[in-house]
């Protein structure tokens, strides 16, 4: 007596729209104390979702999100700033003991918000995790143009293991050419 239900597995990334009057934005994917809103989003706003760990989402920094960078590490023109080098943390906070975020490398672009003592505030990468509630989005579409972000993969050894295959591929097309 039961109709039978297909579930279709989602692939990332795609849009989402969101479905709550007021939708807290996380830096982990919990909802305690422990993890404080970053922003709230309101019914009908927009994200890009990258992937999924339990009951949350996991989106690419919604518009208004910012985080902070040591302002020596980068090249300041007008409003925009290239990191000078690789491996530069990009903090919660201007402190340079604050939480780290992510990092960003050399010739990274960043846009500059404000500054401050030392420190740009910058618009937040889109290295940096943010989370949201499974149930208060709703799939409003695919997201063409996002670059795939597959969270807990190793992307080092991954780009190095297709490096091994490509010499691999190219020793052998030497060997058959000097054949």
């Amino acid at each position: 007596g039961h109709e039978k239900v297909a579930f279709e597995k989602q692939t990332f990334p795609f849009e989402g729209e969101v479905t709550a009057s007021n939708l807290y934005v996380r830096m982990a994917p919990k909802a305690d104390p422990t993890s404080l809103p970053v922003t709230v989003l309101k019914m009908g706003a927009k994200v890009t979702v990258v992937g999924e760990k339990d009951d949350f989402f996991q989106i690419l920094p919604p518009s208004g999100c910012t985080a902070w960078i040591f302002s020596k590490n980068v090249k300041k023109e007008g409003e925009e700033g290239i990191v000078t080098i690789n491996d530069s943390p990009v903090r919660n906070d201007s402190r340079i003991n604050a939480e780290k975020l992510c990092s960003l490398n050399e010739g990274d672009k960043v846009k500059i918000v404000t500054e401050h003592m030392g420190w740009y505030k910058i618009e937040a990468p889109k290295a940096i995790n943010y989370f949201v509630g499974k149930k208060f989005i709703k799939f409003a579409g695919t997201a063409e143009g996002t670059p795939i972000v597959a969270p807990n993969i190793d992307v080092d050894s991954l780009a190095s293991a297709k490096i091994r295959e490509a010499e691999g591929m190219i020793a052998e097309m030497n060997q058959k050419i000097e054949a």
